[in-house]
């Protein structure tokens, strides 16, 4: 799993680049969510949103990407 993680982080980073991309980690409650239940998307969906909402989430997010500093324009290359 962590070198799955990993592999994600990494490509993540080399597409959007690292100034475009944070981790917000959630942690759950072992057993509240399966991520092999198809039918439980909606829970791991209101966990992201509410993941989203936290203040100390926004506070990183707000001195990450509202913090007025100019980012290189994304150029998708084809």
């Amino acid at each position: 799993m962590y070198a799955q993680e990993q592999g994600t982080i990494e490509l993540t980073a080399s597409l959007a680049t690292r100034a475009r991309v944070l981790r917000i980690d959630q942690m759950l409650v072992p057993g509240t969510v399966s991520l092999d239940n198809a039918t439980r998307v909606e829970d791991l969906v209101d966990y992201g949103l509410n993941a989203g909402k936290d203040r100390d989430t926004f506070a990183d997010v707000k001195a990450r990407f509202l913090n007025g500093i100019k980012v290189a324009d994304w150029k998708a290359e084809v």
